[in-house]
């Protein structure tokens, strides 16, 4: 009873490992989810090509994507429960399972009758071969009784080893989310402030005023329309200002009364006296 008792806690120790694992992930994602909910798709679809900050928010989130893949592909090793035997710690030569098996022989190994680990898998391993290929009867009856003999510890190894195993890849999942998960969260971060460029500061005028300006054929014809009539907004016009904006611009009207065409008032911004497309 004892011996399951013991059996159970290995159980209850790995469950609480890869329930943790599941909770670290689901707090990283959510971190993520935090950064990255402001940057939609149609945000990053605004930007042109020709936009500084597209390719860099196409940088940086393809940095952070692969990034990504190194802790939850951890997290999806811990999270598969794979069939892992004794001898699959004997045989291993580095990575968990190795430093599993060395850090179980540390612990339990000097208790053993064998005096290590590696000496009880092989002694089991070989009353299990003469059981199954033995060709004497008392040989095969012994080898069971030792079986027998060996099993209670051979099960507390295994699931101490496995237990160890499980405890490692936890380890390395956390140093997944240490460095790793800051340069992450800075890519994704980046990848926000690309593609959310700042707003343009425009600030209402008191009292909105009109000034009469004549608009050089350069400027005009950043602002005018292609399909308007070519007599429109010559060769003076009134621009009504209502609101300041960034850099020295203000935000106006261009208003023009009608030259046998039609001319609709444009929006436009005014810097130093000339005409330009409007914020």
């Amino acid at each position: 009873m004892a011996n399951d008792d013991g059996l159970k806690s290995f159980a209850d120790a790995r469950a609480a490992l890869r329930d943790n694992a599941k909770w670290v992930l689901s707090g990283t994602g959510a971190v993520l989810a935090l950064v990255v909910g402001g940057a939609t798709i149609s945000q990053f679809g605004s930007l042109s090509p020709s936009d500084w900050r597209f390719w860099l928010a196409v940088a940086a989130g393809l940095a952070g994507l692969f990034c990504c893949g190194f802790p939850f592909r951890r997290a999806i090793t811990l999270l598969t429960i794979d069939l892992v035997t004794m001898n699959d710690f004997l045989a291993a030569k580095e990575g968990p399972k190795y430093l599993a098996y060395q850090e179980i022989e540390k612990r339990m190994g000097w208790t053993l009758t064998q005096k290590s680990v590696a000496g009880l898998i092989r002694e089991y391993n070989a009353q299990v071969d003469i059981v199954i290929n033995g060709e004497r009867q008392k040989q095969v009856n012994d080898a069971s009784a030792r079986i027998a003999e060996l099993q209670p510890k051979y099960n507390e190894l295994s699931q101490a080893l496995a237990t160890e195993f499980v405890h490692l890849q936890f380890k390395e999942l956390m140093n997944d989310l240490g460095t790793p998960g800051v340069a992450i969260l800075l890519l994704f971060m980046v990848f926000a402030w690309a593609v959310n460029p700042p707003k343009a500061d425009h600030t209402l005028v008191a009292k909105p005023f009109a000034i009469t300006i004549q608009p050089d054929p350069d400027s005009l014809d950043l602002v005018r329309p292609a399909a308007s009539d070519p007599r429109c907004y010559t060769p003076t016009v009134r621009v009504v200002v209502f609101a300041s904006g960034p850099g020295g611009a203000e935000d106006a009207v261009l208003v023009s009364p009608p030259s046998g065409g039609v001319c609709p008032p444009l929006r436009v911004s005014l810097i130093d006296g000339q005409l330009r497309p409007a914020n």
